[in-house]
């Protein structure tokens, strides 16, 4: 993934110890919001995987994961105080769709998965920041 920093509009970049901080704290309807992955291979990938779900489980129909940018600061130093994610919608990229059952019938929202995984993490860190 490519950060391309002239289609940024806003958005927060935040120390990835403080991300999985965060995420440990949000839970909603049983689901979790967690950093999958390796911390080390993050600066090589220059990405990071969020994934918003049942940590437990790993089918399509139980959890979503996105990509977002991550910067190194200070050099290629895989410490997670050097490594800072981009939290900016518009950056993040869906690894696949999330399906539901709507109607009997199988369905796909990429939309609302986005909007459902990205603002209670965005919601979370600005409480944090206040």
């Amino acid at each position: 993934m490519r950060l391309d920093l002239d289609d940024l509009k806003l958005g927060l970049h935040v120390e990835l110890s403080v991300l999985r901080e965060v995420l440990a704290t949000l839970k909603s309807n049983g689901k979790h919001w967690w950093v999958v992955g390796d911390p080390t291979e993050a600066p090589t990938r220059g990405i990071i995987t969020i994934a918003h779900g049942y940590e437990e489980c790993y089918d399509p129909f139980n959890t979503l994961y996105f990509d977002t940018p991550l910067v190194p600061i200070w050099g290629s130093n895989c410490e997670e105080r050097h490594l800072f994610a981009v939290i900016e919608r518009s950056q993040w990229l869906s690894q696949a769709p999330g399906f539901y059952v709507e109607s009997g019938r199988i369905i796909e929202d990429m939309k609302e998965d986005l909007d459902s995984s990205f603002y209670p993490i965005q919601s979370a860190l600005i409480r944090r920041l206040l």
